[in-house]
């Protein structure tokens, strides 16, 4: 027996030395309620004017879709795509021949309503036609004109025209194709230099923030190395129902070394004014544990290391931060990682 206890005693103090030594290296309750963040101070209203920084597409304003008055078929198509137009150049033509016939027609109408009215006055002297009679001959001679008239103009739509000088950036339909009233023949896009337009999306804070006249920066992604100033010449008055934002138009001011074509990607900065409210407050976008549009919650620490839960009002996003219009003070400490497993109350450990 003593050697079956001389045997398992090794055994047994390895174990209770493991033991102790795995709660040596437990966490204390202590630790465990103590979470790591890492905090900002909150510094003095920024003497510089913060900005919007978004993106947006240059497009052009003067987009047509030229169009037949009347169907038919195509006769012939004088333009391609990548062409460029003058405004009132011929673009396509439909075949003439039905439309003739139809004028022939009328033609014919016109003159037999002529010589029945001829008859019907000459039987009116001999007192054989009524007046009535007489009245109705000399309207179904106006009825037929207008009838010609009217076949007349369409005549004139046979032919395709561009309305703006542009260039053609889609052909819709070839030669030989048969085409309704209406039915566009092409798509030409304006490409003067008042015609280029850069489109942008705003969140309802952010278009508040901005008006109509202001500047603006833009640079594309194909001339990464220019700045273009551009004016806001256009600010909706309705939210789109598809994403809710708000769009503006910015008129860019397009030096000659930049060749525009509708598509290129613009980053765009559109200052804010900040003169008119000195309590604006720039943060950083780590710290809002919860956001909407118009106001967020952050974590305040204070001089016990512990968290009070904050809701602030926000206003538009500069860069990675965002305007802080009520809510917090110069000089306060704020959570910017961590922030979302906090609540109310906790202590924190604040680490560099």
């Amino acid at each position: 027996m003593y050697r079956i206890l001389y045997l398992l005693l090794p055994g047994l103090l390895l174990a209770c030395t493991a033991e102790q030594a795995d709660v040596s290296r437990a966490p204390t309750t202590a630790a465990l309620e103590t979470l790591a963040v890492r905090t900002v101070t909150v510094g003095n209203p920024s003497a510089a004017p913060a900005a919007i920084q978004t993106t947006g597409v240059l497009t052009s304003k003067s987009v047509a879709k030229p169009s037949f008055k009347i169907g038919g078929v195509v006769a012939r198509m004088d333009v391609a795509e990548g062409d460029r137009v003058r405004k009132g150049q011929r673009l396509a033509t439909l075949d003439p021949t039905e439309i003739k016939s139809g004028r022939a027609q009328a033609q014919l109408a016109v003159d037999k309503a002529e010589r029945d009215a001829q008859r019907v006055a000459n039987l009116y002297r001999d007192s054989v036609a009524t007046r009535r009679q007489l009245d109705d001959s000399r309207t179904a001679v106006d009825l037929a004109r207008r009838q010609l008239e009217s076949i007349d103009f369409n005549v004139s739509y046979t032919v395709a025209r561009a309305p703006v000088a542009g260039r053609v950036v889609q052909k819709l339909v070839n030669q030989g194709e048969i085409v309704g009233p209406g039915q566009p023949v092409c798509i030409i896009q304006g490409t003067a230099a008042a015609d280029w337009r850069v489109r942008v999306a705003l969140t309802d804070t952010e278009w508040s923030s901005v008006r109509n006249g202001g500047t603006a920066e833009l640079t594309f992604d194909a001339y990464p190395d220019l700045v273009i100033s551009a004016r806001i010449t256009d600010l909706a008055t309705a939210a789109d129902p598809a994403g809710g934002t708000f769009s503006a138009e910015l008129t860019p001011r397009l030096p000659p070394a930049v060749r525009p074509a509708a598509g290129l990607v613009a980053r765009v900065r559109l200052p804010l004014d900040a003169s008119s409210d000195d309590s604006l407050l720039l943060i950083p976008l780590t710290a809002l544990a919860e956001a909407d549009s118009r106001e967020a919650v952050v974590f305040v620490v204070d001089a016990d290391d512990r968290v009070a839960r904050r809701v602030v009002r926000i206003g538009a996003l500069n860069g990675t931060e965002v305007i802080v219009r009520d809510g917090l003070s110069p000089g306060e400490r704020i959570v910017t990682e961590g922030a979302g497993w906090l609540r109310d109350g906790d202590r924190v450990r604040v680490v560099d």
